[in-house]
C-alpha cells in the first residue's frame, strides 16, 4: 500500500500546473502576489490528504482543482469579506444548474451561458445570490450593501439586462 501512496504523491506533484491554473483563475489580479504561496499550500494539503483520493471517485485533476478552488475562497474570505470577489470568480455554469434560474429564464442553455458571461459582474452577482445560493432579500442586501428598499429595483434591472442580452444574442446569432 505504501508504494501506491508514493506513486499517487508523485502524480500530485506532477500536476502543479493544474493547481497553478486553478489558483490564478480564482484569485484574479487582486491576489496575484499570493499565487505561489497558495499553490504550495494546496500541494502540501493534497499530499497530506492523498490517502483520501480514490481514482474511482474522479480524476486527480478534478480533485486538485476543487481543492484549489476551496482554498482560494477560504483565503479570500479571510483577507476580505467582500462577497463580490467570490461571486465574480465562480463559474457561470453554477447558476445554470439552479432550477429556479432556469424557470425564471426559459431560454436555451447556450444563450443563457453566453449572456451571463457578458453581463456586468454586479448583475451576475445579484442573480447568483438569488437563484444559485437562494439568499433572501435581506441577506442579499446585507452582503452587497444595497439598501433593502432598493434591492427589488436592482434585481429587476439585472433580470431585464440579462433578458435583453439574451435576446440580442439570439437575434445576432440568426443573422450570421
Amino acid at each position: 500500500m505504501r508504494r501506491d501512496l508514493s506513486v499517487i504523491e508523485n502524480e500530485v506533484l506532477m500536476r502543479e500546473a493544474v493547481v497553478r491554473s486553478a489558483v490564478k483563475r480564482y484569485f484574479g489580479k487582486e491576489y496575484f502576489h499570493w499565487v505561489d504561496d497558495a499553490v504550495q499550500d494546496v500541494l502540501c494539503k493534497a499530499l497530506e490528504n492523498v490517502h483520501q483520493y480514490s481514482p474511482l471517485l474522479g480524476k486527480m485533476d478534478s480533485w486538485l482543482f476543487a481543492m484549489a478552488k476551496n482554498y482560494c475562497f477560504d483565503f479570500m474570505d479571510k483577507k476580505s469579506n467582500n462577497i463580490s470577489i467570490r461571486i465574480q470568480c465562480d463559474e457561470v455554469e453554477d447558476i445554470l444548474e439552479a432550477s429556479a434560474f432556469r424557470e425564471e429564464f426559459r431560454f436555451e442553455i447556450k444563450l443563457l451561458r453566453n449572456a451571463l458571461k457578458k453581463i456586468q459582474p454586479k448583475d451576475r452577482m445579484l442573480l447568483t445570490l438569488r437563484f444559485y445560493f437562494d439568499y433572501s432579500g435581506p441577506e442579499i442586501a446585507k452582503l452587497t450593501g444595497i439598501p433593502y428598499k432598493q434591492l427589488a429595483v436592482h434585481m429587476q434591472r439585472a433580470k431585464d439586462r440579462l433578458k435583453r442580452r439574451i435576446i440580442s444574442e439570439s437575434c445576432s446569432g440568426k443573422w450570421k
